[in-house]
């Protein structure tokens, strides 16, 4: 009788541990734990009976509650795990003109700020002096800014520059809202149609903005036909070559009859340059021919003035030796004295003229000579800036 209350009583417990743990085993490990510490029942006769084990294998497994499904629930909503944020492209850009940045400088908050690289590509710190940013990485610029603080402050810093705006996109073309939009890390083509408004598709629109892209590449090809075929004419001067040869790059670009027009208007250019040149290079000989004139007359002029001057030195050394002698007057001597001291006035005068002469001649002399120089200086100058345009193109 006590045997078979005891087995309902375990089985009652268990059956409870069941409903609140949903796990057999946990139940069956707490059943036996609690059946060890209970001590064995005795019978009438004095002899303990072993407690009997519970057989669980033929009861269904525990179905999940309330409480499981709710946890269930919670883990199949949960967000998946936070995945790294992709590193920006600040360290692979290259600093421009115009980008705004934020400069920490990490213990002296007086510094950190934002700053713009100006025009000359710099930035400009305060304490600090200014720093090249253009053309330079980010972390290039850090560097350059941490070995500043060293050096004058005397002591290492921590240095971050993060690129807060770039330099404005600009679309234009056959978009809804042609203009100048902020760039972002990471944009193509495509997002900047689409921060313009798309491709235009309004009927009103659409032919003024192609009637404006036909025009600029009118213009841009127009532009290109006449640089090419002044690069022709500065050619052909720089070499001294009589006619200008027709590229064969600007045929193909305008055209057989287009082209020749274009060169006929560099060969007047041409031949109205040539002209003033002949005209400065005639003056400047002509100049350098009365100097000579000029310089080999004031020379036979002093050659004169010697000879006249060594007469008058004998004519006074005779009067001075007759004076000595009582032969003849000191008016006679002293005449004689002024009239050579006349005679040295005039060299002085011939050799001054000569002096001039001879400066008047070498500065013509000197611009007959730079005038090519100058001119093929200048030829180079032009060349450079034509080529320079055209890549633009």
């Amino acid at each position: 009788m006590i045997r078979t209350k005891t087995m309902h009583v375990t089985r009652l417990l268990l059956a409870c541990l069941i409903l609140l743990c949903g796990d057999p085993t946990l139940a069956l490990s707490q059943t036996t734990q609690s059946t060890a510490e209970t001590p064995a029942a005795t019978p009438a006769d004095g002899v303990p009976t072993a407690a009997l084990p519970v057989d669980i294998t033929d009861r269904p497994a525990a179905q999940p509650g309330p409480a499981d499904a709710h946890v269930s629930r919670l883990e199949d909503s949960a967000p998946p795990a936070a995945s790294p944020a992709p590193s920006g492209d600040n360290d692979a850009y290259k600093l421009e003109t115009g980008d705004r940045l934020k400069i920490s400088i990490y213990g002296r908050e007086d510094l950190t700020a934002e700053y713009r690289v100006n025009d000359q590509g710099q930035i400009r710190i305060p304490t600090l002096g200014a720093f090249d940013a253009a053309k330079r990485m980010p972390a290039e610029l850090e560097e350059a800014i941490r070995q500043g603080l060293e050096h004058i402050l005397q002591r290492p810093g921590n240095v971050a520059v993060d690129v807060i705006e770039r330099q404005p996109i600009f679309v234009t073309g056959l978009v809804a809202k042609p203009g100048a939009y902020r760039f972002t890390s990471g944009m193509a083509v495509i997002h900047a149609t689409v921060l313009a408004g798309g491709t235009a598709s309004n009927g009103d629109s659409l032919p003024t903005e192609a009637l404006r892209e036909r025009s600029k590449i009118r213009g841009a090809r127009a532009d290109m036909k006449h640089l090419i075929a002044r690069r022709a004419r500065l050619l052909t001067e720089r070499d001294g070559k009589d006619e200008i040869a027709t590229p064969p790059e600007l045929v193909k670009l305008a055209g057989n009859d287009p082209a020749e027009e274009v060169i006929n208007v560099e060969k007047e250019a041409l031949k109205h340059q040539r002209e003033v040149r002949n005209r400065q290079r005639t003056a400047l000989e002509a100049s350098i021919k009365e100097n000579k004139v000029e310089l080999d007359a004031f020379e036979k002029e002093l050659a004169n003035i010697g000879e006249q001057r060594r007469l008058r030195q004998v004519t006074l050394d005779r009067l001075k030796s007759l004076s000595d002698k009582g032969l003849t007057t000191l008016q006679r001597l002293t005449d004689s004295e002024i009239m050579l001291t006349s005679v040295d006035r005039d060299a002085q005068y011939a050799i001054a003229n000569i002096s001039r002469s001879r400066q008047s001649l070498a500065r013509a002399e000197r611009d007959l000579a730079m005038l090519s120089l100058e001119r093929n200086e200048a030829i180079g100058k032009e060349l450079q800036d034509i080529e320079q345009q055209l890549e633009k193109q």
